[in-house]
């Protein structure tokens, strides 16, 4: 992405003097923000909203300097100077297509010294925030502080801040992020490959302090060089770390690594997706098909009340886990490289993201889509699981979409045998194409799933009778 250079000079050098002005106000807020990256060689700034105050945080590489709580006006004021400052306009969400932008380059001379940042700008419902990210310090790259200190004797792992090894007392080496087996990103030890899609490499690590497994996200060089792709790279990790609950997979870390490429840590996991269990047209039996479903319901109704939008629910975004029982499923919504986040403003949408055969037909439209769109596909992951097939299929995608916005779903119907007429509706009742039709939460799906699972545990006389 070109991004417009602008020229700034602060009027004030003198770092303590702004900070310890008290109170202090909008203009003398946006020259102490200008001033960081230039007098304290600081990496990063965010400013954002933190309940009934605001937080300026100063990072220079993986230390963070400091943090000043700020009255809300003023922050509120202080953003909407450094918007106007650099052109941006925080409303408006960018597309494929726009000029518009929440991006822009400042360029920021104090004195001898030059800092070139990058400045963010967006609009949340708790406020305003901001993000400056410095690209360049007097023509040079920013100074880095690596995650991690290796001994020169021993080679034992130590943390940034130490000087010398514990055990010998021998000099604590910088180590530097290498994602290959027996090197590290960050603190973690990388160990092997575990698999390579479309967006990236998946590696799998253990936390040289905590023993603890875990798995990391790279994004493909290709990709990164695009800033559309890096920027949804970085929405999928934040997306998922808002959210913590014990089947969706947890997001712990994200970063960018010496060469340019962002990643993500994420919880390592032993399974394998729900894919493989329908290959061949496999259906499964009615009861375990509605535990996955409401199990994969309650993972949604804590993504939607954090705010969080899946967008692409299939089944390969299901894993299975080692430990699943028929009974009781233990598994793991997975991916959220589609997600979006309620806070942010929709803006028009020229690309559609997300798999054809589960998309609702909002989405498809392009339009705003919220939890009852996941409610949709999780109706289609339920319908294969009973039938064995999807609702909807065809060679072409302008067919398969047209059916997704206009035909009717086929009856359902179970190789196992009949389905009772709960099972039904619930299912019919996910697929309607007008969101308001459908179940209208995850929770409600969930309340529907139980019912139906009830039902199901009924003598068949007895559901004669009711």
């Amino acid at each position: 992405m070109d991004l417009s250079p602008v020229e700034y000079e602060p009027l004030d050098a003198d770092v303590e003097s702004l900070a310890d002005t008290e109170p202090i106000g909008a203009a003398e807020l946006v020259e102490l923000i200008l001033l960081l990256p230039v007098r304290r060689r600081a990496s990063r700034l965010r400013l954002r909203s933190a309940g009934s105050v605001y937080a300026l945080e100063v990072v220079r590489g993986r230390t963070e300097l400091g943090r000043l709580v700020l009255d809300r006006e003023v922050a509120a004021r202080a953003i909407g100077m450094l918007a106007r400052l650099a052109h941006l306009d925080p409303l408006v969400e960018p597309h494929a297509g726009s000029s518009a932008t929440n991006l822009a380059r400042i360029t920021i001379r104090s004195g001898r010294s030059c800092a070139v940042v990058v400045v963010s700008v967006v609009a949340l419902l708790a406020g305003l925030e901001c993000e400056i990210s410095t690209l360049a310090l007097d023509g040079a790259p920013p100074a880095t502080e690596t995650a991690l200190k290796r001994c020169s004797l021993c080679g034992a792992f130590a943390p940034p801040g130490d000087s010398h090894c514990e055990r010998d007392r021998a000099p604590l080496l910088d180590v530097e992020d290498d994602p290959r087996p027996g090197g590290t990103v960050g603190v973690h030890r990388i160990e092997a490959e575990l698999g390579r899609g479309a967006t990236g490499i998946v590696l799998a690590a253990t936390h040289v302090f905590l023993g603890r497994p875990t798995a990391i996200k790279i994004l493909h060089d290709s990709l990164a060089r695009n800033q559309q792709q890096r920027r949804a790279f970085l929405a999928e990790a934040r997306a998922a770390s808002r959210v913590r609950h014990p089947e969706l997979l947890e997001v712990s870390d994200y970063g960018v690594l010496p060469d340019g490429r962002p990643f993500v840590v994420m919880e390592r996991i032993d399974g394998e997706p729900l894919s493989r269990q329908l290959e061949g047209g496999r259906a499964l039996r009615p009861r375990h098909a509605l535990a996955i479903a409401r199990s994969v319901a309650r993972a949604l109704s804590a993504a939607h009340h954090a705010g969080v939008v899946h967008n692409d629910l299939k089944p390969s975004n299901i894993m299975i886990l080692a430990s699943d029982r028929e009974e009781e499923p233990a598994l793991k919504v997975i991916d959220f490289g589609a997600a979006s986040l309620l806070e942010l403003r929709h803006g028009h949408r020229d690309e559609v993201i997300g798999t054809p055969h589960y998309m609702s037909p909002e989405h498809i439209r392009g339009e705003s889509t919220d939890g009852r769109s996941d409610v949709y596909a999780l109706g289609v992951v339920l319908y294969r699981l009973l039938t064995g097939r999807l609702p909807f299929d065809a060679d072409e995608i302008r067919a398969l979409l047209t059916a997704h916005l206009e035909a009717p779903p086929p009856t359902l119907t179970s190789p196992h045998g009949p389905l009772d007429p709960s099972v039904v509706r619930l299912v019919s009742r996910a697929l309607e194409k007008d969101p308001a039709d459908r179940q209208q939460s995850a929770d409600e799906l969930v309340l529907e799933i139980e019912h139906a699972m009830s039902r199901l545990q009924t003598p068949a006389w007895k559901r004669w009778l009711s």
